[in-house]
This record gives C-alpha cells, sequence and structure tokens, in this order.
C-alpha cells in the first residue's frame, strides 16, 4: 500500500510480508509492516525528520507520542511496543561509571543562573532539582572519549546516549547554539536573510559551506534584501536594519565569516594556553581568574511597588586560584558599582593577601580577565601592575580573554552566589545592605571567600593610586592586546595572538612578542628607521634642502622661516620637480592658537587669455599641451614665500637671511642626488628644445649624473634681486620682464601687468572629521579649491560611509593591500575624483559647493555607488590623469609649530622654458584647465586652475596637532592621503612604514582617450601579490604592476608626526619617502 507521510514527506511503498509473518503478527494482535527500503537509517534522521514537520503534528503531547510511535514502527525503526521494549541489562556499577563520566567537568559545564535546572522524577517517584549542565562535546564524541578510557566495557553508543542523565543537555538542545557575541550573531543574522535564496546543500565546515554559497548557492543575487546586524558605535552594541542585494548580503557574509574565524581561533588558542597553565600550577607559580559580575539587585520578597525605584545594587568582584596544594574561589561584594581600576586594585589586594597568607612561597601569578578598557585594558591599570609585583616581589602576567565567549569558572562561583541569597530571600531573609548579602551567602556556604571590598580601603586606594598614576605613561593599541608582563616602568612585555586570513585559505602566522618601550611601537618593520627630535624636524625630498632648513632653525627660525628656506634650495638641488617659476601651498599650524592656516600660492591666467583665443591658435585638444607657453600662468610661488614669512615667520630672520643656504648652494655647487639625476635626464631634450637658455639647466650641453657637482649663477643671481627687493624683485623689473618677453615670443599673452598684479590669497582651510575604532574622532585638513584637497577629503568621507553602511567590514579586519581592500579605496577615490574634476575650480569664478559636497547626506549618497564586487562603470565626470613633479615637505619646531608645504613645476620641469638670465623653468599649470565652454574649470582671464598639489595635516577634535604630512605626484596626491593616512590610522603603522608601504594610482585611461566609457587603468606598485592582482581583475579593474624606477608614479611622501608624551616632553617622529633622494633630520 502507499503511505503518504505528514508534511510533504517522500511517498513510501510497503508490502505485506509472507503468510508466516502475517500469522505470528495475528497471534501478537499486531501488524509489522516493513518498508522495502530503509528510509531512515538512525533514530537520529528521523528525528530531524519530524522536526520540520514538527507544525503539521498535533499540539497535545499525548497524540503526538502516539502518532511518532506509530510511524517509528512503520519504518522499522521501532519494532516492538514500547511496553514489551527490553533494556539491556546492564551492572549498576557501569551505570555509576557513566553517569559519573558525564558530570565530570571535562565532560560538562555547570550553567550559574537561577533559572538554569530541571526537576527529575526518580524511580521512587520523588522529584529532584538539578542544575542544568552543558556538553563540552557532541555525545559520538564523548563515547569514544569513554571507549578509550574504558576499553574493556561492552557498551554501544545508543546504550551510552540512554545512559545520559536528564540534567545533563548536548549543546544543540540549548536556545542558543553559539555564544551570544556580536561574531556569531551577525552571520546567523545575514544567514536567515539569505535562507530562501540558498540551495539545499548542507556542509558542517563553515569555510566550505561559505565558499560555496558565494560561488554556486545563491539564486537571483540581483534581489532587493534586507538584513538586521549588531553594530558596535560609540561603545554600545545597537542593532540595525541594512538594506541591499543579495550579492551585497553574501558578500558582507564572506567578511564576517573571516572575522569568525579570526575570531574562535583566538578564542581556541586562548583556552589551550589556559588550560595548559593550569596543568603546569604549583605552590610557587598559581592561575587567577578574574572577573565583575552583573551588579546584585538588593530586594525583599514582597517588597510593595514603590520600593521596586528605590532599590540599591552592589557590585560583585568574582575569582579563582588554581594551585597545587588547594584552590580558592572568592566573591567580593562591594556597594560601590563604579568597577573602576580603584575597586580592582582593592579587590586584587584582598586575594593576594589570602593567597600569600595559605602559599607564603608564591613568586609568579598568570592573571585571566577580560578585556574591559575601564577595569583592566589600560594604562593605569598595567602601572598598577608593576606597583603591586614590587611590592611584593612576585611575576606578574596578565592575560586578556579577546572575545566575547563565557568566563567558565567565575561565572559559575557568582551565579551560585546569587543563587544562594535569592533562595534565602525567597525564603522570607532580608537583603538591603553589603553586610546582608555576606551573611546570607556565608550561612548557605563555607567553600567560597565571601569578603566585603569596603568603601574606605577603595578610598585609601585610590588616594595611593592617583600618585602612582601620574607616572603612567601612554601604551599604544592596548586593545589588541592578550598577554602582559611587566618588566618595569617604562617597559612592558606583550602577546599579541596573530593570523592572516584569505577568504578560500587560511594561514595561522607565528604568534608574536613585541615590546613597547619608552610609548614607541617597535612592531613595524620598515626600510628605513623613524627619525626622533625633541626640537624641531624637516622632512624633505632632498638632504641638502634639509639641512637649510634646519640652519634657519638654529638661528631662531620658527617653522615657517625653515619651510621657505627649505622651498628654496630645493629649487637649486630638485628643479625637475618644483622652483620660483611655479606655484606652492601652505598650511600653517600655530601651537599657540590651536589654529589651522592656508595660504593659496598658485597663479592666475593672463588677462588676455581665453577659450576662443585658444582655439584660433590651432589648439583643439582638452588641454593646452605641456609645452606651450600659454600653459604657464603667473607664477605664484615667490609671492607665497614671502608671505609666508609675513604672517607666519618669527621676525627673527631677514629675507636675506632665508634665501642664503639656497643662493651658497647654487653658486658654490652641490652634488646631484641619484633620482634626481634620473629624472634631470629624463627632460634633457626638453629642456634644448623649450629656449635658447636651456644650458642654464644643463652641464656642459648634458643632464648632470648622480654625484656631479652642479652649479646654478643665474640662479643664485636670481634669488639674491629677490632677497633684496621682496616681491618686487620677482614681479617686477629685469626678471619680470624676462618671463613677458620669453612667453610672447612664444606666442603667449601674459603681460607685464598680469605678474605685477598677482597676489597669494589666505585662505580657510577644509577639513573632515574621521572616527577611529575607540570612538575617538580626528580631524584631516586640507587646502580649499582651486587645490584638489577637497578630493582627498571627499575620499575619506566616502570611505567611512561605505563602512557606516555596512557594506564592508571594518577595515582592519580586512588585510592589508588585499584585493578587497585595494578595491575599497580604489572606487572611494574614483566616485570623489568623479565630483573633484568637475566641481573643483577657481571659486573666484565658479561656486565650489564645498559644504555641500563634504555633508555627510551627500557622501553617503555617493557611497550607495559603491559595489563590493565590482566597479563602477557609471562615473559621470572627468578621470584623473597624473604626474609625479612635485615636492612637499614638512617642518616642525620647538614652539610645536608646524608647516605643511607643497611646491611644484606641475610637470617636469614644468615647460622646461627658461627666461634669459634667470636660471629657472616656467611651469606648465594651465594645461589643467578644461577647455570645454560651459565647463567649471574651463579657462577665463585671470582664472586660477584645477590645482593638484595639497598640503595636509591632521589634528584630534581639541585642535591638537598630530600629524603634517603629504605625498606628491600630481593627481596622485589625494590617493597618497587616503592610502598613508589609513596606513596610519587603521593599521597602526609608524610614521616610515606607512610611507614605505606599496601604493596604488588610479592612472588615465588607455591611450588617453576621452571615451569616459574607457575605464582608468589602476598602476599597482611591487610588492604587491600576484594573487591580488588576478582577483581585481575579476572586479573588472584594468591593472598593471610598475617596478623599478617607474615606481616615481605612486608619489613621494613625507610626514612628521606628534608624539603622545605624557611627561610634557615635546618629541617628533619623522619619515620620508624611500621613492626620492630626501630623509628626514632633526635634533
Amino acid at each position: 500500500m502507499t503511505v503518504t507521510y505528514l508534511g510533504g514527506l517522500p511517498n513510501i511503498n510497503f508490502h505485506h510480508i509472507n503468510n508466516q509473518q502475517k500469522c505470528r503478527g495475528n497471534k501478537r494482535k499486531r501488524l509489522i509492516n516493513i518498508p522495502s527500503v530503509r528510509t531512515f537509517k538512525t533514530h537520529q534522521s528521523f528525528s530531524k525528520t519530524l522536526k520540520k514537520v514538527n507544525s503539521s503534528l498535533p499540539k497535545c503531547d499525548n497524540k503526538k507520542n502516539v502518532i511518532v510511535q506509530h510511524l517509528a514502527q512503520k519504518f522499522w525503526l521501532l519494532s516492538k511496543s514500547k511496553h514489551q521494549r527490553t533494556s539491556l541489562k546492564l551492572a549498576d556499577k557501569l551505570k555509576d561509571d557513566v553517569h559519573n563520566f558525564y558530570v565530570r567537568n571535562d565532560i560538562s559545564y555547570q550553567l550559574p543562573g537561577k533559572r538554569d535546572v530541571v526537576v527529575a522524577k526518580e524511580d521512587d517517584g520523588s522529584k529532584i532539582t538539578y542544575q542544568k549542565r552543558i556538553l563540552l562535546n557532541s555525545l559520538r564524541e564523548n563515547y569514544e572519549f569513554f571507549k578509550e578510557e574504558n576499553k574493556n566495557v561492552n557498551l554501544s553508543r545508543s546504550s551510552f546516549a540512554e545512559l545520559r542523565p536528564v540534567f545533563v543537555i548536548p549543546k544543540a538542545a540549548l536556545a542558543h547554539r553559539n555564544c551570544l557575541c556580536l561574531y556569531h550573531e551577525n552571520i546567523c543574522l545575514l544567514l536567515k536573510s539569505l535562507d530562501k535564496y540558498v540551495g539545499g546543500n548542507y556542509c558542517s565546515s563553515l569555510e566550505t559551506f561559505t565558499n560555496s554559497l558565494v560561488e554556486e548557492q545563491v539564486s537571483n543575487g540581483s534581489a532587493k534584501i534586507t538584513w538586521s546586524q549588531w553594530m558596535n558605535e560609540c561603545g554600545r552594541a545597537e542593532k540595525k536594519e541594512f538594506s541591499g542585494t543579495v550579492d551585497e548580503a553574501v558578500l558582507l557574509l564572506k567578511s564576517r565569516v573571516e572575522c569568525l574565524l579570526f575570531h574562535v581561533y583566538i578564542k581556541r588558542e586562548q583556552s589551550r594556553y589556559f588550560e595548559k597553565l593550569k596543568t603546569e600550577v604549583t605552590d610557587e607559580k598559581v592561575v587567577l581568574q578574574v572577573d565583575f559580575a552583573e551588579n546584585f539587585s538588593m530586594k525583599e520578597q514582597d517588597e510593595i511597588q514603590q520600593a521596586h525605584w528605590n532599590s540599591k545594587s552592589l557590585s560583585i568582584f568574582t575569582a579563582f586560584v588554581w594551585s597545587k596544594t588547594e584552590n580558592f574561589s572568592f566573591s567580593l561584594p562591594s556597594s560601590d558599582v563604579t568597577h573602576d581600576t580603584f575597586v580592582v586594585n582593592s579587590a586584587l589586594e584582598i586575594i593576594l593577601n589570602h593567597v600569600e597568607s595559605v602559599l607564603p612561597n608564591v613568586t609568579e601569578i598568570n592573571c585571566f580577565s577580560d578585556g574591559a578598557a575601564s577595569q583592566f585594558k589600560q594604562r593605569y591599570h598595567f602601572r598598577n601592575l608593576t606597583s603591586i609585583a614590587n611590592e611584593r616581589n612576585i611575576d606578574l602576567r596578565w592575560n586578556f580573554f579577546a572575545t566575547s565567549h563565557g568566563k567558565g569558572v567565575v561565572d559559575g562561583i557568582v551565579g551560585v552566589v546569587k543563587r544562594l541569597v535569592w533562595s534565602a530571600i525567597l525564603a522570607g531573609d532580608v537583603c538591603r545592605s553589603v553586610e546582608d548579602f555576606i551573611k546570607l551567602a556565608r550561612k548557605k556556604t563555607d567553600k567560597i571567600i565571601v569578603t566585603e571590598i569596603k568603601i574606605d580601603e577603595i578610598q585609601k586606594s585610590k588616594i595611593k593610586l592617583e600618585n602612582i598614576f601620574k607616572t603612567a605613561k601612554s601604551v599604544p593599541e592596548p586593545q589588541k592586546m592578550h598577554y602582559v608582563k611587566v618588566v618595569n616602568e617604562n617597559e612592558l612585555e606583550v602577546f599579541i595572538i596573530a593570523t592572516t586570513f584569505t577568504f578560500r585559505r587560511r594561514k595561522m602566522a607565528n604568534n608574536e612578542y613585541i615590546k613597547f618601550n619608552n610609548d614607541l611601537n617597535l612592531n613595524f618593520k620598515s626600510r628605513r628607521s623613524v627619525v626622533y627630535g625633541t626640537h624641531c624636524i624637516v622632512s624633505s625630498s632632498q638632504p641638502l634642502a634639509c639641512q637649510a632648513g634646519l640652519e634657519i632653525l638654529r638661528k631662531g627660525g620658527n617653522a615657517a622661516d625653515a619651510a621657505v628656506a627649505t622651498a628654496a634650495t630645493l629649487n637649486v638641488t630638485e628643479p625637475c620637480s618644483c622652483g620660483i617659476g611655479g606655484d606652492c601651498f601652505v598650511l600653517y599650524y600655530n601651537n599657540q592658537t590651536k589654529k589651522i592656516s592656508s595660504l593659496n600660492g598658485s597663479g592666475r591666467s593672463p588677462k588676455n587669455l581665453t577659450l576662443d583665443k585658444l582655439r584660433q591658435m590651432g589648439i583643439r585638444e582638452k588641454h593646452i599641451p605641456f609645452n606651450n607657453l600659454n600653459a604657464v600662468t603667473v607664477p605664484g610661488a615667490v609671492d607665497a614665500f614671502i608671505e609666508t614669512i609675513k604672517l607666519f615667520g618669527s621676525g627673527n630672520l631677514t629675507l636675506n637671511e632665508i634665501f642664503n643656504p639656497a643662493i651658497r648652494l647654487a653658486e658654490e655647487g652641490y652634488p646631484v642626488s641619484e633620482i634626481t639625476a634620473h629624472s634631470w635626464a629624463l627632460s634633457e631634450q626638453s629642456i634644448k628644445q623649450a629656449s635658447d637658455n636651456g644650458n642654464d639647466m644643463l652641464r656642459n650641453g648634458k643632464a648632470p649624473k648622480a654625484g656631479q657637482i652642479m652649479t646654478m649663477p643665474k640662479l643664485a643671481k636670481t634669488l639674491r634681486e629677490i632677497a633684496d627687493k621682496g616681491r618686487d624683485g620677482f614681479y617686477k623689473g629685469p626678471i619680470a620682464e624676462a618671463i613677458v618677453e620669453l612667453i610672447q615670443s612664444k606666442g603667449g599673452l601674459m603681460t607685464l601687468e598680469d605678474l605685477s598684479e598677482h597676489r597669494s590669497t589666505p585662505v580657510e582651510p577644509i577639513s573632515i572629521s574621521y572616527s577611529l575604532n575607540n570612538n575617538q574622532r580626528i580631524r584631516i585638513w586640507e587646502c580649499p579649491p582651486n587645490g584638489q584637497g577637497l578630493v582627498a577629503l571627499m575620499a575619506i568621507g566616502i570611505l567611512e560611509q561605505i563602512q557606516k553602511q555596512n557594506k564592508i567590514p571594518s577595515l582592519e579586519n580586512v588585510e592589508h593591500n588585499s584585493a578587497e581592500y585595494l578595491h575599497i579605496l580604489i572606487e572611494s577615490l574614483r566616485l570623489a575624483f568623479s565630483d573633484g574634476s568637475y566641481f573643483v575650480s577657481d571659486p573666484d569664478f565658479e561656486h565650489v559647493p564645498v559644504q555641500e559636497l563634504l555633508s555627510s547626506t551627500y557622501l553617503a549618497n555617493r557611497a550607495e555607488n559603491f559595489n563590493p564586487i565590482s566597479i563602477n562603470k557609471n562615473l559621470q565626470h572627468g578621470k584623473p590623469v597624473n604626474s609625479s613633479d612635485t615636492v612637499y615637505f614638512a617642518v616642525t619646531d620647538s614652539q610645536g609649530n608646524a608647516c605643511s608645504f607643497i611646491f611644484s613645476n606641475y610637470t617636469g620641469f614644468g615647460t622646461a622654458a627658461i627666461p634669459n638670465n634667470c636660471g629657472f623653468t616656467l611651469h606648465s599649470r594651465g594645461s589643467n584647465f578644461i577647455l570645454e565652454e560651459g565647463h567649471p574649470n574651463c579657462i577665463q582671464p585671470g582664472k586660477r586652475p584645477y590645482h593638484t598639489i595639497i598640503p595636509s595635516m591632521i589634528t584630534n577634535e581639541n585642535g591638537d596637532l598630530l600629524a603634517c604630512y603629504g605625498v606628491m605626484g600630481g593627481f596622485m596626491q589625494p590617493q597618497g592621503h587616503l592610502q598613508v593616512l589609513m596606513n596610519m590610522v587603521r593599521y597602526h603603522m609608524n610614521v616610515q612604514a606607512a610611507l614605505d608601504a606599496p601604493r596604488f594610482c588610479i592612472d588615465a585611461p588607455y591611450g588617453n582617450s576621452t571615451d569616459d566609457n574607457i575605464p582608468s587603468e589602476v598602476l599597482l606598485e611591487d610588492g604587491i601579490s600576484e594573487d591580488v592582482i588576478e582577483k581585481l581583475k575579476s572586479y573588472g579593474h584594468h591593472v598593471r604592476l610598475v617596478k623599478g624606477v617607474h615606481r616615481s608614479i605612486f608619489g613621494r611622501g613625507q610626514i612628521i608626526a606628534k608624539l603622545d608624551n605624557d611627561e610634557n616632553q615635546l618629541v617628533w617622529a619623522a619619515g620620508s619617502d624611500p621613492r626620492a633622494d630626501g630623509h628626514a633630520t632633526g635634533y
């Protein structure tokens, strides 16, 4: 006959047994139907099927049991009626052995809650209440453990399972099958949302399942779905709703799985280490585990409703000590509910006093706790550990459980104590104070040491520790530590469980030790060391220019004076990048006022130059060619030098004194550095062809080679003229006339009036706030348009909004320079460039909506265009092009002031044209105008073009300087700013390592095509792996690896950071890019 099973189980064909079986069956008055094919091989498989159709079964338990028993008989899983079943005869001793095995602490653990109980009926009909225990392993694994220990016992797995005590529960039977931490719950929430889009193939391996999910299982990837995720914001977890496509949810799931794998790996490593230490305890070397429990509300039975609002709470500090001779349990209540370091210290005093009284020879204590920053994982607690270790002459080590999993025995201790006190309250006892709590607890148990942490002891501790804490030094990145050992007051030995992930395969790196010595993090490997100074530092691309800046600082100049001296010297030592024929931008930080000021030192186009006139000259391109002298805007650098000294200088030095180091080098000569010589050689022909004065920039008609002495007497003469006469020495008189004569001789339209009317413009800098993981925010500062600093800020803002929209995990959980990481930054920058290349222009001519573009609403809207698994092919505006012919440098002084300075010819030597008897080349910045009617950056008379050079600074929200930095290199600059910033604040690299790390650069479309449908090429620096390149290609990126001298395309940066120092000692830390000839130097 055919039987259709409930809930859509497959149809099963049955047939009657032979006549003999029928006869026997009739005698037993029951009919047994045997399936032709065994559908269910085990009781477990049948049980799983029943769970799926549970809603179809009767609600009444008795009726449900009858149906389930009948079905079990039909499928030959229950051959006899329940009352006819014969149990295997087992010896009472064996039953006791199995029972004792199940309740062992290494097999199951006891739940501590007062509601975690099971009421069991004994054979005599009485009822007994048991505390629930949870199996640590599966029944099958436990059976194998039992058989291994009892090899001579003949016991089947089913009998072993039947002997499991009713209060010992498998993990699968719990309401929540995993810990309630963010890592587990977020994956469960995502899987729940993806449920109907996932096929039916499942696997016990999480990694295998997720791989198949990403590659094969998902249908209709473009479908819109919503999902929930727990997010940590402002130190609190909050569940938020998100919407997107199935593909986006799958990609997010993938990143969440990587976080979970790391989370579980850390948990397992810590558990192994914890268990290992517990097996090695002696009376000299003990293990201590501590934790704060949830506060206990003091109530009494039948209290009136109004009393609920006045009920007091007490805090409970719990601890457990393992030693060879004796173990100790502590439950230390207190009316102080702050849970701060002072309470921790008072509790430790009680615990250590007791341990030393019982174990007088103890010399080493390994402590374990969670990573609560307010209690344990912070510098004041570390400083206190030093005092405790010194006073008690013990080796004190502190370990942090870095996951959200339960902490085992300490939770059990407090659970027992709370339950005992609560049961006493239910019996009519009163608990109105800490003393009452202790009295009730001691009445119920003498196995747990229950002692009060007294308020007056906490106050004494506070007075003592506040003096000690004045010498507590800051500790970098405490949240990442898993183990701390006190070496001395200035040094900690730190252990970090490290791992690196790729999605398909997981590689566990060796656990590494690092040391924090005098607040300096030595964890990072770099090609150069960080340079430190306690007075001042200059960091630039030329060592001789750095020396010029230091010379001015030693003479009493400040950061602004030194910056101008450095800039003038760079014109001499690196004319292939910068010169007084170009422009500059300045950011200046005044340490007294905590204010950042900005100076726009860019020049304007000639008043007679229009788009129509350029068309009449036969220029049909989108830009003015670099070698056309109509690309020369008024050189703004000289006026900016003088204004920088006037607005920000010390007033202690004259312009002659500030220019003197540059003049001296130009007259006496200097050895040309290596990378500079290479760049010089590339422009040799351009210098010869651009004007009749090319030999002024050559050595015997050739570009100088590395190490050869180069003199520049005509440039020295020009610098002396400026030093003597100020701005009039350049913008009026012979130098101005030579500039105009050369430009007009080549068909240009610049006039003497254009030069004489030029002035630099003080402007308000623009900034954006960016959130760090520790709930602090930093502020990044840039110069406003016509500079492209707006692009860097937009990219930072878009990146933050992408994270807020949960399209990507926290960057710290994404491997540095992985394909996922590079894709996130590349797309953020492409979105920013698409706006910046259109909107950035001269604000005197076009409204640049800076506030609107930097608003969180607009940035969030732009972030919606980010696709985690593909490039955006529908960007609306132009794409960036690149050049690396700029110099950036930074200067800081002993007063805490800083100058972030950038100075450029734009393209190498610019136009390479040299005015007569001047010794410098004219820049080509005007080629950045867009020759397109109606474009905001279209050329107009007296207009400043889109400018690529951008200095930058970082402060905290209080206005304290954190760093000044920049990356020179045309349109690479905002890209470099974003990458270097992330290296420092997200991957915690020191200033040198942040510059050394391989970079990417978004280049122009292939063949410099004007077709916007051709995507930009992404250049990747040597050092980024082939696997990353291939994965980026799968996202749709056009990728090319760049090696050797061509790495200059990735820009050349400098950083000076101010170190956090609690001793009020000024310490600067500086790095200089290895892609240039320079270095940082200071004293």
